[in-house]
Protein backbone atom coordinates (compact mmCIF):
# COMPACT_ATOMS: atom_id res chain seq x y z
CA UNK A 1 0.00 0.00 0.00
CA UNK A 2 3.06 2.22 0.28
CA UNK A 3 3.65 2.53 -3.46
CA UNK A 4 0.21 3.89 -4.44
CA UNK A 5 0.56 6.51 -1.71
CA UNK A 6 4.02 7.41 -3.00
CA UNK A 7 2.73 7.59 -6.57
CA UNK A 8 -0.20 9.75 -5.46
CA UNK A 9 2.16 12.09 -3.65
CA UNK A 10 4.51 12.60 -6.61
CA UNK A 11 2.08 12.33 -9.51
CA UNK A 12 -1.43 11.71 -10.71
CA UNK A 13 -1.69 7.95 -11.35
CA UNK A 14 -4.82 6.26 -12.62
CA UNK A 15 -6.30 4.69 -9.49
CA UNK A 16 -8.46 2.13 -11.33
CA UNK A 17 -5.68 -0.24 -12.41
CA UNK A 18 -4.07 0.00 -8.99
CA UNK A 19 -7.19 -1.08 -7.10
CA UNK A 20 -8.17 -3.74 -9.63
CA UNK A 21 -4.64 -5.15 -9.42
CA UNK A 22 -5.02 -5.36 -5.64
CA UNK A 23 -8.38 -7.10 -6.11
CA UNK A 24 -6.78 -9.54 -8.55
CA UNK A 25 -3.92 -10.20 -6.14
CA UNK A 26 -6.41 -10.81 -3.34
CA UNK A 27 -8.32 -13.33 -5.46
CA UNK A 28 -5.13 -14.99 -6.75
CA UNK A 29 -3.71 -15.21 -3.23
CA UNK A 30 -6.96 -16.61 -1.87
CA UNK A 31 -6.99 -19.27 -4.58
CA UNK A 32 -3.37 -20.17 -3.80
CA UNK A 33 -4.14 -20.43 -0.09
CA UNK A 34 -7.20 -22.61 -0.77
CA UNK A 35 -5.09 -24.95 -2.93
CA UNK A 36 -2.41 -25.05 -0.24
CA UNK A 37 -4.92 -25.84 2.50
CA UNK A 38 -6.37 -28.66 0.41
CA UNK A 39 -2.98 -30.23 -0.30
CA UNK A 40 -2.02 -29.80 3.36
CA UNK A 41 -5.15 -31.70 4.40
CA UNK A 42 -4.03 -34.68 2.30
CA UNK A 43 -0.62 -35.17 3.93
CA UNK A 44 0.96 -34.91 7.35
CA UNK A 45 4.31 -33.70 6.01
CA UNK A 46 4.63 -29.93 5.58
CA UNK A 47 7.47 -30.16 3.07
CA UNK A 48 5.50 -32.45 0.78
CA UNK A 49 2.48 -30.15 1.04
CA UNK A 50 4.58 -27.11 0.14
CA UNK A 51 6.24 -28.79 -2.85
CA UNK A 52 3.00 -30.23 -4.23
CA UNK A 53 1.20 -26.91 -3.74
CA UNK A 54 4.03 -25.08 -5.50
CA UNK A 55 3.86 -27.55 -8.38
CA UNK A 56 0.10 -27.19 -8.76
CA UNK A 57 0.30 -23.40 -8.66
CA UNK A 58 3.19 -23.37 -11.13
CA UNK A 59 1.27 -25.61 -13.52
CA UNK A 60 -1.96 -23.62 -13.22
CA UNK A 61 -0.18 -20.30 -13.65
CA UNK A 62 1.83 -21.30 -16.72
CA UNK A 63 -0.91 -23.18 -18.57
CA UNK A 64 -1.30 -19.93 -20.48
CA UNK A 65 2.20 -20.30 -21.94
CA UNK A 66 1.56 -23.88 -23.03
CA UNK A 67 -1.85 -22.96 -24.47
CA UNK A 68 -0.43 -20.24 -26.72
CA UNK A 69 2.26 -22.49 -28.23
CA UNK A 70 2.16 -22.92 -32.00
CA UNK A 71 2.01 -26.72 -31.89
CA UNK A 72 -1.15 -26.74 -29.76
CA UNK A 73 -4.51 -27.21 -31.52
CA UNK A 74 -6.59 -24.06 -31.18
CA UNK A 75 -9.55 -25.66 -29.37
CA UNK A 76 -7.33 -27.41 -26.83
CA UNK A 77 -5.32 -24.23 -26.39
CA UNK A 78 -8.47 -22.27 -25.54
CA UNK A 79 -9.51 -24.86 -22.95
CA UNK A 80 -6.06 -24.87 -21.33
CA UNK A 81 -5.96 -21.09 -21.45
CA UNK A 82 -9.24 -20.89 -19.55
CA UNK A 83 -7.81 -22.97 -16.68
CA UNK A 84 -4.74 -20.74 -16.38
CA UNK A 85 -4.46 -18.47 -13.34
CA UNK A 86 -2.39 -16.00 -15.36
CA UNK A 87 -5.04 -15.68 -18.07
CA UNK A 88 -7.64 -14.53 -15.55
CA UNK A 89 -5.23 -12.36 -13.55
CA UNK A 90 -4.01 -10.39 -16.59
CA UNK A 91 -7.32 -8.56 -16.99
CA UNK A 92 -7.09 -7.34 -13.39
CA UNK A 93 -3.56 -6.04 -13.91
CA UNK A 94 -4.65 -3.74 -16.75
CA UNK A 95 -7.56 -2.30 -14.76
CA UNK A 96 -10.49 -4.40 -16.01
CA UNK A 97 -12.70 -6.31 -13.59
CA UNK A 98 -13.75 -9.22 -15.76
CA UNK A 99 -16.61 -11.18 -14.23
CA UNK A 100 -15.27 -14.37 -15.81
CA UNK A 101 -12.08 -13.91 -13.80
CA UNK A 102 -13.94 -13.20 -10.57
CA UNK A 103 -16.16 -16.25 -11.07
CA UNK A 104 -13.12 -18.38 -11.97
CA UNK A 105 -11.21 -17.42 -8.83
CA UNK A 106 -14.27 -17.80 -6.59
CA UNK A 107 -14.93 -21.22 -8.15
CA UNK A 108 -11.34 -22.34 -7.52
CA UNK A 109 -11.53 -21.12 -3.93
CA UNK A 110 -14.90 -22.80 -3.32
CA UNK A 111 -13.85 -26.07 -4.98
CA UNK A 112 -10.65 -26.46 -3.00
CA UNK A 113 -12.15 -25.36 0.33
CA UNK A 114 -15.04 -27.79 -0.16
CA UNK A 115 -12.54 -30.53 -1.05
CA UNK A 116 -10.57 -29.69 2.09
CA UNK A 117 -13.65 -30.04 4.29
CA UNK A 118 -14.52 -33.37 2.65
CA UNK A 119 -10.94 -34.59 3.08
CA UNK A 120 -10.89 -33.68 6.76
CA UNK A 121 -14.28 -35.27 7.37
CA UNK A 122 -13.11 -38.43 5.63
CA UNK A 123 -9.99 -38.52 7.81
CA UNK A 124 -12.04 -38.05 10.97
CA UNK A 125 -14.17 -41.11 10.28
CA UNK A 126 -11.26 -43.41 9.40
Amino acid sequence: MYYPLLLGFFGKPDIGPIWTSYLGLLLLGSAAIAIGIFVSSLTNNQIIAAVVTGGILFALYYLNTIATANYMPKALGQVLNYFSLKYHFDSFSIGVIDTRGVIYFLSIITLFLYSTVRSLENGRWN
